[in-house]
């Protein structure tokens, strides 16, 4: 009962920006949502796609939990550009990051063409548990729906998970892994149409992220104005950080991860020791 209640309260915050955005509503012809782990790049993929000026993706509203509770469309949305001003507002600021690009449209655009939330991990799970959900969405939106899934080395990404304040040992945030994997991996095999999953490895991005903001506005159906691919790839990392040996791995738990890395089709290629042209 108290789950419901929040949830209640929660979305009536979305009642006064339906009410006035409802005509820029009736222009989105794409809903975009994530799938895959935290501490992928989901953040930074969010906040370069927000940035575009026909695009609002708000940053870990968890728009699922509305669409559990069948909110209708409007104040969807109207939940998801309260967010993204919030956050805009508030620096686009999140862990230890900023997530702005300077002179771009986060927290406003010019018309309405795709929308989203940006809720990596928490999504894929909710979908795992409730695959209705997913049939939901599709029905509520009325529009084409598209996921995106970022990867990132499987060491890095467990070694910067435990590096953060919530404490699990190394071999917990290992078998969560690979337990969300195998949920990602299940809603591509049953659930999502191949036209509603676009993959991404981080380290490809950030080695050529000019060519991946390409393939991400392409596929969202986005046409890329003046000075927009330049800004973005202006705010893009360096490099890809090596925090997997900022830890201590076993061997045993470095032959579970390299078992686990080749059993996915989606994650071959990656292992402890592989470098990338960033990463030199």
């Amino acid at each position: 009962m108290k789950g419901l209640l929040r949830d209640l309260r929660d979305s009536s915050k979305g009642v006064v920006p339906a009410v006035r955005e409802r005509k820029e509503f009736r222009s989105i012809d794409t809903y975009c949502g994530f799938l895959g782990h935290g501490r992928s790049g989901h953040s930074l993929i969010g906040a370069l796609v927000n940035a575009h000026p026909n695009a609002v993706i708000s940053h870990e509203l968890n728009a699922f939990r509305f669409v559990n509770r069948h909110v209708p469309r409007e104040i969807l949305y109207g939940l998801i550009v309260e967010r993204d001003r919030w956050f805009t507002a508030n620096g686009a600021k999140w862990w230890d990051y900023t997530y702005e690009v300077p002179g771009q449209w986060q927290g406003r655009w010019t018309s309405l063409r795709v929308i989203g939330d940006k809720k990596g991990g928490q999504t894929s799970r909710l979908l795992t548990d409730n695959p209705h959900l997913l049939q939901r969405l599709r029905k509520t939106v009325g529009v084409p729906v598209r996921f995106l899934w970022v990867i990132r080395n499987p060491y890095d990404n467990i070694a910067t998970k435990y590096r953060r304040p919530i404490k699990r040992t190394m071999e917990e945030w290992t078998s969560r892994y690979f337990v969300a994997l195998s949920t990602v991996e299940k809603l591509i095999e049953t659930e999502l149409d191949p036209s509603e999953i676009l993959i991404l490895r981080i380290e490809d991005f950030i080695r050529a992220p000019a060519e991946g903001l390409d393939e991400i506005c392409a596929y969202l159906g986005l046409d890329e104005p003046p000075g927009y691919r330049e800004a973005c790839a202006s705010v893009v990392f360096p490099k890809v950080s090596r925090t997997r040996d900022q830890v201590t791995w076993t061997p045993e738990l470095r032959k579970r991860m390299q078992e686990g890395i080749e059993g996915s089709p989606y994650l071959r290629g990656y292992d402890y020791e592989s470098t990338t042209p960033i990463d030199n």
